[in-house]
């Protein structure tokens, strides 16, 4: 048999509706792309239902794709199982599919030539997907080198929009350049044929399944054209102000506030000699019992803004101004600006954040620095306290709330600002009613280096736990989505990083005149006649608990 007769038997089992073929349906896709179309809003884009003539080959597509080899892929972005490009399929086993592969690169690309006026080139990357309960896509808008054209053909048979699993399109924000409200959610439909153009603000995503016996199968990919210029970058978020540690904290507040198992110095060596072998820990029960309840139900009822871009991030985030006086919330955030959390941090990591030395050879602390009559109430505030030890560290924190639907990604501007900002450590914090997170409702904080597929740690959101992460530069860091899995729970995180630090600050871990004298410098931080002699333990034994994995 010819080549091209072969070619023609391929093509011939799949044959495009008769009305998508015509005149008038040119004319439609023209005005469409021109912005003058009935499906020009958000951005130009057509489903089309019943887009193969013959229906009964959808079956055989569905069946033969679910004998396909699947891989898992899992990061900030999706969750779902893909196939590897159908250009990689063994035309003998997978004859339909292989034909199927023919058909979009010839008849398929041809007749997108023709309705839209677009020049298109041989590449044409077609993959299976498949969307199980909780997978999904986040928003995102397909920006990349020679892409032209998306599509998406589905599969799944008697879909329904209740079981999840819908295109999303969305509106964005001319003048940044980034998503904001879903526009409108396309139901994936068997025998539907969605396409749209790559551009600015083809912004989109695929909602999260919520059935969880039914599985969404595609076959998807790009039409490429050359001297295709990439999109414009939506425009950079503005970045948290950093703020300077300050001297506002008594050491009975420490005491009052974090438990006596990490403020007693042979704990603290204990908990120095981890970090250094791993970099990386994690302190359970961190909180007094008395403290992190009150923290929480503070919490429960406190004010959270929702927070994005949503291609970003959409979480809730804490709003201080609300926070009264006394509030123990308030207190413990005052806590995270002070100097007094540095000289913890460097006893219990060994990094040089505070500088006990420097202290000494200045002026005697006061016994309690008052905050700034606006120091304290606002993440964003830039006021400075009386600080002279604690070097050239600087903080950003804020306090955001997870649940169903929560997540923060890592993208471009975050791996810039990463190689910049150099070492970094990070305090994490968590609070929740629950005694244990699902570990497959996500949430989790995933930590990779720039352009690294592997994951290097994963910190589980554990309740009244403190993680404690030495960052390198170019070292990203990202929440998982919180999926339905997680069902009505929620989870807090206080996030606060550390910035200034170098590699070179950390101590070695036999440098005991160091650690002694570091271990002092807590106490002559402040007048001893402030503490109660029941605050700080002689003979208790603390424990220093195993890591997260």
């Amino acid at each position: 048999m010819s080549e091209a007769s072969s070619n023609h038997n391929e093509t011939s089992l799949f044959r495009i509706n008769e009305k998508y073929l015509s005149e008038n349906f040119k004319e439609k896709v023209k005005k469409c792309l021109s912005g003058e179309g009935e499906t020009s809003y958000p951005f130009p884009h057509f489903s089309l239902e019943n887009f193969l003539s013959d229906e009964t080959v959808i079956k055989k597509l569905y069946s033969e794709l679910q004998q396909a080899t699947w891989s898992r892929k899992e990061n900030d972005l999706y969750s779902l199982n893909q196939t590897t490009d159908l250009s990689n399929f063994d035309h003998e086993k997978f004859p339909i599919l292989h034909q199927f592969r023919n058909f979009m690169h010839d008849s398929v690309k041809d007749w997108l030539q023709l309705s839209t006026g677009v020049v298109l080139n041989d590449k044409v990357a077609i993959t299976g997907s498949e969307y199980r309960e909780a997978d999904l896509l986040l928003p995102h808008d397909d920006r990349l080198e020679e892409r032209k054209f998306a599509f998406i053909f589905y599969l799944s048979p008697d879909w329904c929009e209740e079981f999840g699993g819908s295109l999303n399109l969305y509106d964005h924000i001319p003048e940044e350049n980034r998503p904001s409200q879903i526009a409108k959610s396309l139901v994936p439909k068997a025998n539907n044929f969605v396409f749209f153009q790559v551009q600015a603000n083809s912004w989109h995503s695929v909602s999260e399944v919520i059935c969880k016996d039914k599985s969404r199968l595609s076959l998807n990919g790009w039409f490429h054209a050359d001297n295709t210029p990439l999109a414009p970058e939506p425009k950079p978020e503005a970045g948290l102000p950093r703020i300077r540690p300050s001297l506002d904290i008594t050491l009975a507040d420490v005491y009052e506030t974090i438990s006596q198992n990490y403020t007693r110095p042979d704990e603290q060596k204990r908990i120095k000699r981890k970090f250094a072998a791993q970099s990386e820990l994690v302190l359970q029960n961190f909180l007094s019992p008395e403290k992190y309840q009150a923290v929480l139900e503070e919490l429960k009822s406190a004010q959270f803004d929702p927070i994005g871009p949503t291609d970003k991030r959409n979480v809730g985030r804490l709003d201080e101004s609300k926070l009264g006086d006394n509030s123990a919330l308030k207190i413990l955030i005052s806590l995270i600006q002070s100097e007094a959390l540095t000289l913890l941090l460097t006893q219990w990591t060994g990094l040089k954040l505070y500088d006990v030395k420097k202290h000494r050879n200045s002026e005697p602390a006061q016994k309690r620095i008052k905050l700034d009559e606006n120091h304290g109430e606002n993440s964003h505030s830039s006021g400075v306290g009386n600080s002279s030890s604690s070097r050239d560290v600087e903080l950003v924190y804020f306090l955001d709330r997870y649940e169903h639907g929560s997540y923060s990604l890592a993208d471009d501007q975050l791996a810039a600002d990463a190689a910049n900002n150099g070492f970094c450590l990070d305090l994490l914090l968590f609070f929740s009613d629950d005694e244990k997170w699902p570990e497959d409702a996500g949430g989790f904080i995933s930590y990779a280096g720039v352009n690294e597929p592997n994951e290097i740690l994963r910190v589980s959101p554990t309740k009244n736990s403190a993680a404690i992460v030495f960052r390198e530069p170019e070292v990203l860091h990202f929440t998982k989505y919180v999926n339905l899995r997680a069902g009505s729970r929620r989870f807090y995180v206080l996030n606060c990083s550390f910035f200034g630090i170098s590699n070179e600050d950390s101590e070695s871990e036999d440098s005991l005149e160091d650690e002694d004298e570091l271990s002092d410098g807590l106490c002559a931080e402040f007048d001893d006649s402030e503490i109660d002699d029941e605050l700080v333990p002689e003979d208790e034994e603390g424990l220093v608990p195993d890591e997260e994995p």
